[in-house]
């Protein structure tokens, strides 16, 4: 499960695990809490803060129309051609998925 969060003007918050589309909105049965305080927001504020650092994230790109990832790994920028943590096995079931007739469902 993947949260969704963010904060509105330091005071207002939301968590939860619904997408904001209008697929979602009907067809999911997922949800969320939203919240206004203060210092419930400041921490999550500082979490998203955290979680976001480069040297905690990846920097997506395009590149001659093949996604490339960077990071900051040991201080150190590096370029990854291939999905990091993505074993062969995921790398396969993303080809695959690929063919599948999925487009009306975005």
């Amino acid at each position: 499960l993947h949260t969704k969060a963010f904060v509105i003007d330091g005071v207002i918050g939301y968590v939860g695990s619904m997408n904001f589309d209008p697929r979602s909105a009907s067809l999911n049965t997922e949800m969320g809490v939203v919240f206004s305080d203060e210092a419930l927001a400041k921490e999550l504020q500082s979490i998203f803060d955290d979680e976001t650092l480069p040297e905690m994230s990846y920097r997506l790109a395009l590149e001659n129309g093949r996604p490339v990832w960077r990071d900051r790994s040991n201080r150190t920028e590096r370029l990854l051609r291939r999905e990091p943590d993505a074993g062969i096995l995921r790398r396969l079931i993303a080809g695959a998925i690929r063919f599948l007739p999925l487009e009306s469902q975005l």
